[in-house]
């Protein structure tokens, strides 16, 4: 669900105007169901294809060792690398966006000129 979510703030950082003319209910509708569809992926097999023995008073997940890292690496690995990747890229975009409005900034107060370097910039 995070990983959609990061992936949503994406666009909305990265393109506006188009994430907003495609914003439409049927496509959040279809990325809600994609992360609800994931999360049963995960979670439901143990359910249907686990057959060891379960004591009635207990309840235990499925130690199987395939089930362990598939759920793991679906749950947790993939994502969290999915979102820090996303992340870096809006830090990039941000990034960029603050030295663009800086130079403009700059230009605009006559502390930068195309005949003045940078050395002669009024801060220390």
């Amino acid at each position: 669900m995070n990983a959609v979510r990061v992936y949503c703030r994406y666009f909305v950082i990265t393109r506006p105007f188009q994430y907003a003319m495609k914003r439409t209910p049927i496509r959040m509708m279809v990325m809600i169901a994609a992360a609800w569809l994931l999360s049963a992926l995960i979670s439901i097999p143990p359910l249907l294809f686990d057959r060891s023995e379960v004591h009635p008073d207990q309840c235990a997940v499925s130690q199987e060792i395939g089930y362990q890292l598939y759920a793991t690496f679906g749950a947790f690995y993939i994502p969290m690398t999915v979102m820090i990747v996303i992340y870096y890229r809006i830090y990039m975009v941000i990034v960029i966006v603050v030295v663009i409005v800086t130079v403009y900034t700059w230009c605009r107060r006559g502390w930068l000129t195309p005949r003045r370097d940078l050395s002669q910039s009024p801060l220390p």
